[in-house]
């Protein structure tokens, strides 16, 4: 365009064409001159006044893609336009021209934007360009909540300590927002200021609840991250009026001393460094009295527990005998307390555990004495297991053969019980503790009642492949599969598939499967994912009569078309006559999950999604 034909054509077409689009592209071709350093962007800027709001619209993206300073005033204008989406790209694209001045209205426009989440997005953009990380702050008073809102963002994305000055902003919206800019992004200079305010965290009746824990788990994370633990200790007494934030503290407290990989609440990599146990003992260990008190609940109690191990706390064992003492409390609170004094080897746990087998007490106390006293260092015997075999629990069953010894005594129990399993007399559920317990001894004769019982067993599943698998299918505990699938961050399930509501969508919903499906379909989706694909879910990938592919998942199909949610283009509609060849993609579930569980943790799963009842995940 050395004679400037092309530019006269485009901006004539600006001035007097009535056709919209022709106009819009009159106006990116400007902009693209301009990036050629070909100027025609003064002779656009009297169109930030044309009647059509689009090509005012454009006028103002182009001159903040072009960073064409001489628009500010006519951008500062376009603020006021009547057209959100006006005001919306002029407020981008000041930011984009970072025009301090500008601050003060694009506030107003997040102000007055209403419901309009796309306007106050803008503003919050034009804002992190356009003010001081300080001019930010200042907004802390400003009376609207949008307003102080933008700010937090803007000075997230600014990495600004200024942040901070929100965590005590009057709304919880706001103060979540902080938290989250100081933890999650991370904004590490403030994090003592997020640590302090566990101190003085405390739970506001009518508020948010999650909004409340959310905002106190990362204060706890801060705490963590800094060594703080007399703030753990705070927000472990339950001064804050939330369990769940509580029980977090506990468990941080009980992880002191542990390198940890991964961020608990981000799921990042985030490594914290193993700090010495002494100052978690120190602030822990006064608070046993308060945590432990009967009126503290059954979540904080076991948490407590789980600390005292973890840091291997033997001083507490004074405190757990009166808990077991204790007959009002739960169940699991007196077990747990039972079987910590019997890992301490506490001098009086012998005595108690005898008493507790043989009194009348709570049958499932009864049940975890006599568990803990055969693991105490009292031998299986051929009677033992018998009778755990006719009259015991399936829990008692399980721990005996678990604990049979690898040497001549624990031979004869494996062939006892080898005999059983080919005569048919063992439970199902037992298969898998049996398979490991033989797996132990190498001898021929067990080798040998193994390899005929294991045939036995691949028999029964239709699919051979899951053969190795077979001794998964029953006898797992549903809790500790449900633990499995909402909190192993390495394994993801929770991020692709929802149970109770709880979930992602990337995968089927599976809160009913157990109901649907059987056990051994739902053991070969989690080993062999690529057997049979949900129907919805499975992967297509279609060759076209001009050459291109197209893949994604089924979403509708009819005489003509197919429409496929495509991870690449979306929703696509292909016509079934331009398909040329159809071929099965893989299934979106790792094919390798399986190398992430063990047998017990794989039975634990399988029980949990076939049990079909789900415990809620934590927030």
């Amino acid at each position: 365009d050395k004679g400037g034909t092309a530019r006269r054509i485009v901006l004539e077409t600006l001035r007097t064409s009535s056709n919209q689009l022709a106009r819009i592209h009159a106006v990116w071709a400007c902009g693209q001159w301009e990036r050629r350093k070909m100027s025609t962007l003064e002779k656009l800027l009297p169109y930030s006044n044309d009647p059509d709001p689009e090509i005012r619209a454009q006028v103002a993206r182009v001159a903040g893609d072009t960073l064409f300073v001489r628009a500010a005033p006519a951008l500062l204008e376009l603020l006021r336009d009547s057209n959100p989406r006006v005001r919306s790209l002029a407020a981008i694209s000041l930011g984009q021209l970072r025009v301090r001045d500008a601050a003060s209205s694009l506030a107003r426009v997040v102000e007055t934007a209403g419901e309009d989440v796309y306007l106050r997005y803008a503003g919050m953009l034009g804002l992190t360009g356009c003010a001081s990380s300080s001019q930010l702050a200042t907004l802390a008073v400003r009376p609207s909540v949008p307003v102080r809102l933008a700010a937090v963002v803007a000075l997230r994305r600014h990495r600004s300590v200024w942040v901070a000055r929100f965590l005590d902003d009057p709304d919880l919206a706001v103060q979540l927002e902080a938290a989250r800019a100081i933890h999650d992004a991370p904004i590490n200079d403030a994090l003592p200021a997020l640590a302090a305010k566990l101190v003085v965290f405390k739970m506001s009746p009518g508020d948010s609840r999650l909004h409340q824990e959310a905002i106190g788990l990362r204060c706890i994370n801060a705490a963590v991250r800094l060594g703080h633990a007399p703030a753990l200790a705070n927000a472990a007494k339950g001064v804050g009026g939330s369990e769940v934030v509580s029980v977090a503290a506990l468990r941080a407290l009980g992880a002191w001393k542990e390198q940890t990989r991964l961020d608990r609440i981000t799921g990042l990599i985030n490594p914290v460094p193993g700090r010495d146990r002494e100052a978690a003992v120190q602030v822990l260990l006064p608070l046993l009295p308060e945590i432990l008190a009967p009126t503290k609940s059954e979540a904080l109690k076991l948490a407590a527990f789980e600390a005292l191990e973890r840091l291997d706390l033997r001083e507490a064992t004074n405190v757990l005998v009166e808990v077991f003492a204790r007959l009002t409390e739960a169940p699991n609170v007196r077990g747990a307390a039972l079987r910590l004094m019997t890992v301490f080897k506490d001098p009086r746990t012998e005595e108690v555990l005898k008493r507790a087998s043989s009194d009348d007490e709570d049958p499932l106390i009864r049940k975890q004495a006599n568990a803990l006293h055969q693991g105490a260092g009292h031998e299986t015997t051929m009677s033992m297991l018998t009778n755990a075999l006719t009259s015991g629990s399936r829990e008692d069953q399980q721990l005996l053969i678990s604990r049979i010894p690898a040497d001549r005594k624990g031979e004869r129990l494996v062939a006892f019980l080898l005999r059983r399993a080919l005569d048919g007399l063992v439970p199902q559920e037992l298969q898998l503790d049996l398979f490991e317990a033989a797996q132990r001894h190498s001898v021929d004769a067990i080798a040998q009642d193994l390899a005929t019982w294991t045939n036995r067993l691949s028999a029964s599943v239709t699919n051979k492949e899951l053969a190795h698998y077979a001794v998964c299918l029953t006898g797992g505990n549903a809790a500790l599969g449900g633990k499995i699938f909402f909190e192993r961050q390495e394994l993801g399930c929770v991020r692709c598939h929802k149970i109770a509501g709880v979930g992602g969508e990337v995968g089927p919903d599976l809160t009913s499967v157990g109901k649907q499906k059987s056990r051994e379909h739902i053991l070969e989706s989690i080993v062999l994912p690529n057997q049979e694909i949900a129907v919805g879910y499975d992967n297509i990938v279609f060759t076209l009569k001009n050459g291109t592919t197209v893949a994604g998942t089924v979403r509708s199909s009819d005489a003509a078309r197919v429409v496929l949610n495509s991870p690449e283009d979306g929703i696509v509609s292909v016509q079934k006559d331009d398909i040329v060849k159809q071929d099965r993609g893989v299934s979106s579930m790792p094919e390798d999950l399986r190398n992430f569980l063990s047998a017990s943790e794989l039975r634990d799963l399988v029980e949990f999604l076939a049990e079909g009842k789900p415990a809620a995940a934590s927030p």
